[in-house]
């Protein structure tokens, strides 16, 4: 009998050497996993800065209501926002923006769109200050225009597109030195000089519609500038 308890022990206590292993890895795996993923929350929050966040697998998409400041970024990816409010700040190298429905929730909430060889497409931007920026992208802004905002459209060798309702309030100052500019607005300028005469000079200077102007600032190098009646 001793004999085959000496023999039998050592399997034993193997076997339950390696059966303690296997759940002590198996825990390790699940505390990694979990320390993953607790990682992946912190950086989302950071990122966001958000009191509410969603992260999901795939491009870069937000269709949450976020609050306080947004943050996102891409490289060689595209930005899409939508549905969202407060603070924006959007940056990508070698993608395209799209943002669509974004609403201020404080009077000085900012929008900020850039993009380095890519497109920016806004759409119902409520913000009062609104930037965008691209080098050989094209820029489209569509919607209805905050009283008294602010909106800052530059880039160096693409096309700048306004879509904004007829009964509109705005002055405008547009440059397109090696482009052109087109309006669907009846521009008065302070010096009495009608739009075309200023058109022809790569340049568009003047106002539109009454009430609470909103100040609209356009440079284009080499592309072409036009305003639309939605």
């Amino acid at each position: 009998v001793i004999h085959y308890v000496l023999l039998v022990s050592p399997i034993t206590v193997s076997i339950l050497i390696t059966a303690a292993n296997t759940f002590k890895q198996g825990n390790k795996w699940s505390l990694l996993r979990a320390g993953a993923e607790g990682i992946k929350r912190e950086i989302y929050r950071f990122r966001a800065r958000a009191e509410h966040e969603h992260l999901a697998p795939g491009p870069l998409l937000a269709d949450e209501r976020l609050l306080r400041l947004l943050e996102a970024s891409t490289i060689g990816g595209d930005l899409s926002l939508m549905n969202s409010q407060g603070r924006t700040r959007l940056t990508t190298v070698g993608g395209d923006i799209d943002a669509i429905n974004i609403r201020n929730i404080d009077p000085g909430d900012d929008f900020s769109a850039v993009s380095v060889s890519g497109d920016i497409d806004i759409e119902n931007v409520s913000h009062a200050r609104v930037s965008a920026n691209t080098t050989s992208g094209m820029i489209t802004v569509s919607g209805k225009l905050a009283p008294r905002g602010s909106y800052d459209i530059n880039t160096i060798s693409g096309d700048v597109e306004l879509n904004i309702p007829q009964d509109s309030a705005f002055q405008i100052s547009a440059r397109a030195p090696q482009g052109s500019i087109t309006t669907d607005f009846a521009i008065k300028s302070a010096s009495d000089s009608d739009a075309a005469s200023l058109l022809e000079n790569g340049t568009l200077t003047g106002t539109y519609g009454k009430g609470d102007w909103a100040s609209i600032t356009i440079h284009s190098f080499s592309g072409a500038v036009r305003l639309l009646k939605r």
